[in-house]
């Protein structure tokens, strides 16, 4: 069985290759991530800094109230 290209459909074929290049270099979720924090050395160093804090203080927040929780009228 022999294929014949068929020269209208090759150009369809082409157009919506360049639609998904197109659409793929916009990039996703991780894609955007990297342009907007980890391109340049400083902005991703102030990043981890910053999120280690933030993601100490949101534990510590936790931690306190789960132990208030467990231990109402509870006097030590």
């Amino acid at each position: 069985m022999t294929l014949i290209a068929d020269p209208s459909k090759s150009h369809t074929l082409s157009r919506i290759a360049m639609d998904y290049a197109s659409r793929r270099s916009q990039g996703g979720l991780f894609e955007g991530l990297y342009r907007v924090i980890m391109r340049r050395n400083s902005v991703y160093v102030t990043f981890v800094i910053a999120g280690a804090f933030l993601g100490e203080r949101a534990v510590d927040y936790g931690v306190h109230k789960l132990w208030e929780y467990n231990n109402v009228g509870v006097n030590f």
